[in-house]
């Protein structure tokens, strides 16, 4: 994470992030339909084509703007305030030490990932690995989750957890990531105070 001087530059840095994500989000959605103004210059002629391409960018880029990533920054907002500003992504990841022998956290991990219905695509006791899959929600098209385990000391392990969309131009998940992420942390920290 970046230093900052003052809480004003971390929010200006959010707030930059943001934007930069609703320009993004509004260019890949606009840009195609403005390239439609092409065909419309045959149809309507040289000035009007273009500027019919135009406006019809601007409409279908701040409406998909609008309609999907004002909700997601929201779903986002209001979770991840203690977070960094990572958190305002798709991509997901989380860190916990816990006091667990490694086979243990294995076995927990693999429970918590089984309990949020995902499909076990690869696991590597030895290397500490656990891949898994969701399947299509309301929110987005399936996700991929990744845990690695790592020893730490005695009986204490460091877990990396991640989630990220299976579409890897997935431009927003209306926190559904943060809540895999979040879900699996939470199973974790309870079944490690057993």
């Amino acid at each position: 994470m970046r230093n900052y001087n003052n809480g004003n530059e971390y929010l200006l840095s959010i707030q930059g992030r943001v934007m930069k994500r609703y320009l993004i989000l509004f260019m890949a959605t606009g840009l195609p339909m403005t390239l439609l103004g092409i065909p419309f210059t045959q149809e309507h002629g040289f000035p009007l084509g273009p500027v019919l391409g135009l406006c019809a960018g601007v409409f279908v880029g701040g409406t998909v703007t609008i309609v999907f990533g004002i909700p997601h920054h929201r779903a986002l907002k209001r979770r991840a305030a203690e977070r960094s500003e990572e958190a305002i992504g798709v991509h997901q990841v989380d860190n916990a030490q816990l006091p667990l022998s490694y086979d243990r956290a294995f076995d927990l991990s693999m429970e918590a990932v089984s309990l949020m219905d995902c499909t076990v695509q690869k696991e590597d006791r030895f290397r500490g690995t656990i891949i898994a899959k969701t399947g299509m929600s309301s929110k987005s098209f399936g996700e991929i989750v990744s845990i690695e385990i790592t020893q730490a000391a005695t009986n204490s392990v460091q877990i990396q957890i991640s989630s990220r969309p299976k579409q890897r131009t997935a431009l927003f998940d209306f926190g559904k990531n943060l809540d895999n992420v979040d879900k699996i942390i939470r199973f974790l920290n309870v079944h490690s105070a057993r």
